[in-house]
Protein backbone atom coordinates (compact mmCIF):
# COMPACT_ATOMS: atom_id res chain seq x y z
CA UNK A 1 0.00 0.00 0.00
CA UNK A 2 1.72 3.35 -0.87
CA UNK A 3 1.67 6.41 0.76
CA UNK A 4 3.82 8.43 -1.37
CA UNK A 5 0.84 10.64 -2.05
CA UNK A 6 -1.37 10.35 1.03
CA UNK A 7 1.31 11.28 3.16
CA UNK A 8 2.21 15.42 3.02
CA UNK A 9 2.99 18.02 5.39
CA UNK A 10 -0.59 18.87 6.72
CA UNK A 11 -2.53 15.92 5.37
CA UNK A 12 -6.15 16.32 4.45
CA UNK A 13 -9.08 13.23 3.32
CA UNK A 14 -6.71 11.82 0.93
CA UNK A 15 -4.12 11.07 3.86
CA UNK A 16 -6.96 10.30 6.77
CA UNK A 17 -8.76 7.84 4.25
CA UNK A 18 -5.31 5.76 3.60
CA UNK A 19 -4.71 5.97 7.34
CA UNK A 20 -7.74 4.99 8.31
CA UNK A 21 -7.61 1.58 5.49
CA UNK A 22 -4.04 0.87 6.87
CA UNK A 23 -4.75 0.62 10.27
CA UNK A 24 -8.36 -1.82 9.31
CA UNK A 25 -6.17 -3.64 7.25
CA UNK A 26 -3.41 -4.59 9.35
CA UNK A 27 -5.86 -5.27 12.11
CA UNK A 28 -7.68 -7.57 9.56
CA UNK A 29 -4.65 -9.45 7.04
CA UNK A 30 -1.17 -9.63 8.16
CA UNK A 31 0.17 -9.58 4.73
CA UNK A 32 -0.19 -5.69 4.26
CA UNK A 33 2.86 -3.52 3.59
CA UNK A 34 2.79 0.00 3.91
CA UNK A 35 5.18 1.88 1.42
CA UNK A 36 6.32 5.72 2.87
CA UNK A 37 7.94 8.27 1.22
CA UNK A 38 11.81 8.41 1.50
CA UNK A 39 11.75 12.32 1.95
CA UNK A 40 8.12 13.15 3.90
CA UNK A 41 9.04 17.06 3.38
CA UNK A 42 8.66 16.44 -0.26
CA UNK A 43 5.00 17.61 -1.67
CA UNK A 44 5.21 18.68 -5.32
CA UNK A 45 2.46 16.83 -7.82
CA UNK A 46 5.40 15.78 -10.48
CA UNK A 47 7.64 14.61 -7.43
CA UNK A 48 4.73 12.81 -5.82
CA UNK A 49 3.79 11.48 -9.00
CA UNK A 50 7.18 10.32 -9.93
CA UNK A 51 7.12 7.83 -6.39
CA UNK A 52 4.44 6.14 -7.76
CA UNK A 53 5.96 5.14 -10.84
CA UNK A 54 9.22 3.76 -9.00
CA UNK A 55 7.22 1.85 -6.58
CA UNK A 56 5.43 -0.10 -9.86
CA UNK A 57 8.92 -0.67 -11.61
CA UNK A 58 10.20 -1.49 -8.09
CA UNK A 59 7.62 -4.16 -8.34
CA UNK A 60 7.25 -5.47 -11.56
CA UNK A 61 8.07 -9.05 -11.44
CA UNK A 62 6.11 -9.38 -8.41
CA UNK A 63 3.39 -11.55 -8.07
CA UNK A 64 1.69 -8.76 -5.80
CA UNK A 65 -1.10 -6.07 -5.28
CA UNK A 66 -0.09 -2.44 -5.60
CA UNK A 67 -2.93 -0.56 -3.43
CA UNK A 68 -2.44 3.02 -4.68
CA UNK A 69 -4.83 5.17 -2.32
CA UNK A 70 -4.74 7.89 -4.70
CA UNK A 71 -5.06 8.78 -8.36
CA UNK A 72 -1.77 9.69 -8.99
CA UNK A 73 -0.12 6.00 -10.00
CA UNK A 74 1.42 4.41 -13.17
CA UNK A 75 -0.58 0.40 -13.68
CA UNK A 76 2.29 -0.65 -16.26
CA UNK A 77 1.16 -3.32 -18.73
CA UNK A 78 2.67 -6.83 -18.55
CA UNK A 79 4.04 -6.40 -14.93
CA UNK A 80 2.99 -9.08 -12.46
CA UNK A 81 2.55 -7.17 -10.06
CA UNK A 82 -1.58 -6.22 -9.73
CA UNK A 83 -2.21 -2.31 -9.56
CA UNK A 84 -5.83 -0.76 -7.34
CA UNK A 85 -6.10 2.45 -8.11
CA UNK A 86 -8.44 4.48 -5.76
CA UNK A 87 -10.48 7.34 -7.57
CA UNK A 88 -11.80 9.83 -5.08
CA UNK A 89 -13.01 12.20 -7.78
CA UNK A 90 -12.79 14.14 -11.15
CA UNK A 91 -13.48 17.84 -10.06
CA UNK A 92 -10.93 18.81 -12.39
CA UNK A 93 -12.92 17.74 -15.09
CA UNK A 94 -15.97 20.10 -13.96
CA UNK A 95 -13.55 22.98 -12.32
CA UNK A 96 -9.91 22.75 -14.56
CA UNK A 97 -9.67 26.03 -13.45
CA UNK A 98 -9.29 25.00 -9.48
CA UNK A 99 -6.10 22.97 -10.71
CA UNK A 100 -2.74 23.82 -12.45
CA UNK A 101 -1.91 22.49 -16.12
CA UNK A 102 0.59 20.28 -14.58
CA UNK A 103 -1.70 18.05 -12.01
CA UNK A 104 -4.64 18.14 -14.82
CA UNK A 105 -2.23 16.63 -17.13
CA UNK A 106 -1.14 14.18 -14.88
CA UNK A 107 -4.51 13.09 -13.60
CA UNK A 108 -5.78 12.92 -17.10
CA UNK A 109 -3.03 10.66 -18.10
CA UNK A 110 -3.45 8.66 -14.66
CA UNK A 111 -7.37 8.32 -15.23
CA UNK A 112 -7.00 6.92 -18.98
CA UNK A 113 -4.33 4.65 -17.75
CA UNK A 114 -6.34 3.02 -14.75
CA UNK A 115 -9.30 2.48 -17.22
CA UNK A 116 -7.12 0.97 -19.58
CA UNK A 117 -4.27 -0.78 -17.12
CA UNK A 118 -5.51 -0.99 -13.72
CA UNK A 119 -6.46 -4.92 -12.72
CA UNK A 120 -8.57 -2.79 -10.25
CA UNK A 121 -10.62 0.80 -9.61
CA UNK A 122 -12.05 1.54 -6.14
CA UNK A 123 -14.35 4.68 -6.22
CA UNK A 124 -15.11 6.18 -2.95
CA UNK A 125 -18.59 6.90 -3.96
CA UNK A 126 -21.29 6.18 -6.49
CA UNK A 127 -20.89 10.04 -7.64
CA UNK A 128 -17.46 9.57 -8.59
CA UNK A 129 -17.86 5.87 -10.69
CA UNK A 130 -20.64 7.51 -12.75
CA UNK A 131 -18.21 10.40 -13.30
CA UNK A 132 -15.18 8.09 -14.42
CA UNK A 133 -17.53 6.04 -16.33
CA UNK A 134 -18.89 9.26 -18.49
CA UNK A 135 -15.93 10.52 -19.31
CA UNK A 136 -13.72 7.30 -19.93
CA UNK A 137 -16.11 4.28 -19.01
CA UNK A 138 -16.28 1.70 -17.27
CA UNK A 139 -12.64 -0.08 -16.19
CA UNK A 140 -12.55 -4.11 -16.37
CA UNK A 141 -13.19 -4.32 -12.74
CA UNK A 142 -14.48 -2.03 -10.29
CA UNK A 143 -15.90 -1.59 -6.87
CA UNK A 144 -17.82 1.68 -5.03
CA UNK A 145 -16.30 1.44 -1.51
CA UNK A 146 -17.11 3.92 0.58
CA UNK A 147 -14.26 5.74 2.60
CA UNK A 148 -13.45 4.38 6.07
CA UNK A 149 -14.24 6.84 8.99
CA UNK A 150 -13.18 6.55 12.51
CA UNK A 151 -14.10 8.66 15.11
CA UNK A 152 -14.38 5.96 18.34
CA UNK A 153 -11.52 7.94 19.96
CA UNK A 154 -13.44 11.19 19.53
CA UNK A 155 -14.30 12.98 22.82
CA UNK A 156 -17.62 15.51 23.97
CA UNK A 157 -15.68 16.99 26.22
CA UNK A 158 -16.02 20.74 26.23
CA UNK A 159 -12.10 21.91 26.38
CA UNK A 160 -11.32 22.11 22.72
CA UNK A 161 -14.02 24.31 22.28
CA UNK A 162 -13.24 26.29 25.08
CA UNK A 163 -10.20 26.96 24.02
CA UNK A 164 -11.28 28.03 20.85
CA UNK A 165 -14.34 29.79 20.93
CA UNK A 166 -16.08 29.67 24.44
CA UNK A 167 -19.29 29.61 23.28
CA UNK A 168 -21.72 28.10 21.13
CA UNK A 169 -19.80 27.14 17.22
CA UNK A 170 -20.33 25.61 14.39
CA UNK A 171 -17.47 24.29 12.87
CA UNK A 172 -16.11 24.04 9.22
CA UNK A 173 -12.97 22.07 8.78
CA UNK A 174 -10.81 21.84 5.73
CA UNK A 175 -7.92 23.17 3.87
CA UNK A 176 -8.19 26.53 1.81
CA UNK A 177 -9.44 25.21 -1.75
CA UNK A 178 -11.48 26.91 -4.23
CA UNK A 179 -14.01 24.50 -4.53
CA UNK A 180 -14.32 24.28 -0.69
CA UNK A 181 -16.28 27.62 -0.98
CA UNK A 182 -15.45 28.79 1.93
CA UNK A 183 -16.96 33.02 0.92
CA UNK A 184 -20.32 30.93 0.68
CA UNK A 185 -20.16 29.31 3.97
CA UNK A 186 -19.27 33.12 5.25
CA UNK A 187 -22.20 34.47 3.81
CA UNK A 188 -24.68 31.85 4.96
CA UNK A 189 -22.76 32.33 8.56
CA UNK A 190 -24.04 36.11 8.29
CA UNK A 191 -27.12 35.47 8.06
CA UNK A 192 -27.51 32.75 10.93
CA UNK A 193 -25.78 35.27 13.41
CA UNK A 194 -28.41 37.65 12.36
CA UNK A 195 -31.07 35.48 14.49
CA UNK A 196 -28.57 33.72 16.72
CA UNK A 197 -25.95 36.10 17.31
CA UNK A 198 -24.25 34.41 20.38
CA UNK A 199 -23.00 31.71 17.80
CA UNK A 200 -19.70 31.49 16.19
CA UNK A 201 -17.69 29.84 13.41
CA UNK A 202 -14.51 27.67 13.62
CA UNK A 203 -12.53 26.91 10.66
CA UNK A 204 -9.43 24.58 10.71
CA UNK A 205 -6.78 24.02 8.28
CA UNK A 206 -4.66 26.39 6.12
CA UNK A 207 -6.97 29.42 5.36
CA UNK A 208 -4.30 31.74 4.00
CA UNK A 209 -6.65 34.92 3.23
CA UNK A 210 -8.64 34.34 6.34
CA UNK A 211 -9.16 38.15 7.59
CA UNK A 212 -9.93 39.51 3.97
CA UNK A 213 -12.38 37.11 3.20
CA UNK A 214 -14.35 37.82 6.81
CA UNK A 215 -13.59 41.57 5.99
CA UNK A 216 -15.47 40.73 2.47
CA UNK A 217 -18.24 38.79 3.73
CA UNK A 218 -19.18 41.70 6.89
CA UNK A 219 -18.81 39.95 9.66
CA UNK A 220 -17.62 40.77 13.11
CA UNK A 221 -13.88 39.63 13.03
CA UNK A 222 -14.65 37.92 16.87
CA UNK A 223 -17.77 35.70 15.51
CA UNK A 224 -15.10 33.88 13.60
CA UNK A 225 -12.01 31.55 15.24
CA UNK A 226 -9.48 30.05 12.78
CA UNK A 227 -7.33 26.62 14.28
CA UNK A 228 -4.96 26.94 11.46
CA UNK A 229 -3.74 23.54 10.96
CA UNK A 230 -4.28 20.85 14.46
CA UNK A 231 -3.96 17.66 14.66
CA UNK A 232 -6.73 14.89 13.99
CA UNK A 233 -7.91 14.30 17.21
CA UNK A 234 -8.67 17.95 18.42
CA UNK A 235 -10.34 18.43 14.98
CA UNK A 236 -12.36 15.47 16.38
CA UNK A 237 -12.74 16.38 19.72
CA UNK A 238 -14.06 20.03 17.89
CA UNK A 239 -16.56 18.29 15.61
CA UNK A 240 -18.30 16.13 18.56
CA UNK A 241 -18.98 19.32 20.38
CA UNK A 242 -19.79 21.81 17.68
CA UNK A 243 -24.05 23.02 16.95
CA UNK A 244 -23.68 21.52 13.93
CA UNK A 245 -20.92 21.34 11.01
CA UNK A 246 -21.11 23.26 7.24
CA UNK A 247 -19.72 22.40 4.06
CA UNK A 248 -20.50 24.22 1.04
CA UNK A 249 -18.56 22.75 -1.29
CA UNK A 250 -18.78 23.14 -4.94
CA UNK A 251 -17.49 19.87 -5.71
CA UNK A 252 -17.02 16.73 -3.19
CA UNK A 253 -15.91 12.62 -4.37
CA UNK A 254 -17.55 11.93 -1.18
CA UNK A 255 -16.55 14.87 1.84
CA UNK A 256 -14.81 13.07 4.92
CA UNK A 257 -15.73 15.65 6.82
CA UNK A 258 -18.82 15.50 6.91
CA UNK A 259 -18.90 11.94 7.28
CA UNK A 260 -17.20 12.22 10.44
CA UNK A 261 -19.50 14.84 11.58
CA UNK A 262 -22.56 11.82 10.80
CA UNK A 263 -20.99 9.78 12.49
CA UNK A 264 -20.55 11.34 16.07
CA UNK A 265 -23.99 12.59 15.47
CA UNK A 266 -23.84 16.02 14.77
CA UNK A 267 -26.27 18.13 12.01
CA UNK A 268 -24.96 19.07 8.45
CA UNK A 269 -25.22 22.43 6.68
CA UNK A 270 -24.50 20.84 3.21
CA UNK A 271 -24.09 22.33 -0.47
CA UNK A 272 -26.95 20.13 -2.57
CA UNK A 273 -24.27 18.94 -4.62
CA UNK A 274 -24.42 15.04 -6.16
CA UNK A 275 -22.40 13.10 -3.48
CA UNK A 276 -24.06 15.30 -0.60
CA UNK A 277 -27.67 13.88 -1.96
CA UNK A 278 -25.84 10.61 -2.43
CA UNK A 279 -24.74 10.22 1.21
CA UNK A 280 -26.48 12.81 3.32
CA UNK A 281 -30.09 13.10 1.69
CA UNK A 282 -31.89 11.53 4.57
CA UNK A 283 -29.42 13.22 7.27
CA UNK A 284 -28.55 17.17 6.24
CA UNK A 285 -30.37 20.48 5.61
CA UNK A 286 -29.01 20.61 1.88
CA UNK A 287 -28.91 23.90 0.49
CA UNK A 288 -27.66 25.36 -3.38
CA UNK A 289 -24.07 26.51 -2.91
CA UNK A 290 -25.14 29.24 -5.13
CA UNK A 291 -27.73 31.11 -3.39
CA UNK A 292 -27.40 34.38 -2.06
CA UNK A 293 -29.69 33.27 0.69
CA UNK A 294 -31.09 30.43 2.67
CA UNK A 295 -34.50 29.60 5.00
CA UNK A 296 -33.03 30.47 8.45
CA UNK A 297 -35.36 29.71 10.16
CA UNK A 298 -36.70 26.29 8.15
CA UNK A 299 -32.61 25.59 8.87
CA UNK A 300 -33.62 26.81 12.84
CA UNK A 301 -36.28 24.17 13.06
CA UNK A 302 -34.08 21.46 11.37
CA UNK A 303 -31.75 21.87 14.23
CA UNK A 304 -34.19 22.22 16.87
CA UNK A 305 -35.95 18.49 15.53
CA UNK A 306 -32.58 16.99 15.23
CA UNK A 307 -32.01 14.39 17.57
CA UNK A 308 -28.14 13.55 18.99
CA UNK A 309 -29.22 10.15 18.72
CA UNK A 310 -29.65 10.39 15.24
CA UNK A 311 -27.95 7.64 13.14
CA UNK A 312 -26.17 8.29 9.83
CA UNK A 313 -27.58 5.29 7.90
CA UNK A 314 -24.14 4.51 6.23
CA UNK A 315 -22.72 4.58 9.91
CA UNK A 316 -21.75 1.05 9.39
CA UNK A 317 -20.71 0.96 6.14
CA UNK A 318 -18.47 3.62 6.75
CA UNK A 319 -17.07 1.28 9.41
CA UNK A 320 -13.09 0.85 8.83
CA UNK A 321 -13.32 -2.57 9.61
CA UNK A 322 -15.81 -3.17 6.87
CA UNK A 323 -14.27 -0.92 4.39
CA UNK A 324 -11.18 -3.33 4.80
CA UNK A 325 -13.26 -6.67 4.22
CA UNK A 326 -14.61 -4.88 1.45
CA UNK A 327 -11.20 -3.99 -0.15
CA UNK A 328 -10.12 -7.67 0.80
CA UNK A 329 -12.28 -9.34 -1.09
CA UNK A 330 -12.30 -6.93 -4.39
CA UNK A 331 -8.33 -7.97 -3.61
CA UNK A 332 -9.49 -11.49 -4.04
CA UNK A 333 -11.57 -10.74 -6.79
CA UNK A 334 -8.43 -9.19 -8.57
CA UNK A 335 -5.68 -11.99 -7.80
CA UNK A 336 -8.42 -14.68 -9.09
CA UNK A 337 -9.57 -12.30 -12.72
CA UNK A 338 -7.91 -14.30 -15.78
CA UNK A 339 -5.34 -11.71 -17.54
CA UNK A 340 -6.84 -9.46 -19.72
CA UNK A 341 -6.58 -10.72 -23.55
CA UNK A 342 -5.18 -6.93 -24.38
Amino acid sequence: MSHNYAYIQNPGGVADMANNLASALSQTTSDLIEVFPADRTKGRTLWRFLSEIELSLRHFSDPVVLLFPNYFALPLPWSKAKSIVVVHDLQFRYYPGFQSILKRLILEFSYRLAQRRAAGVVFISEATQSDFVKFYGPPSRSAVILTPIEVASASHSSDSASKYAGAPYAIANFHSYPHKNLEKVFELFRQLRSVTPKLKLIVTGRQPKQRDLISKAGLDPESVVFTGFIEKQEVLNLIAGAEFFVSMSLFEGFNMSAAEAAKLGRPLLLSDIPVHRELFSEYAFLVDPATTSFDVQRFLTYLSNFSSHERWELAEKTEPRYAAERYIQFFENVLGAQPSSE
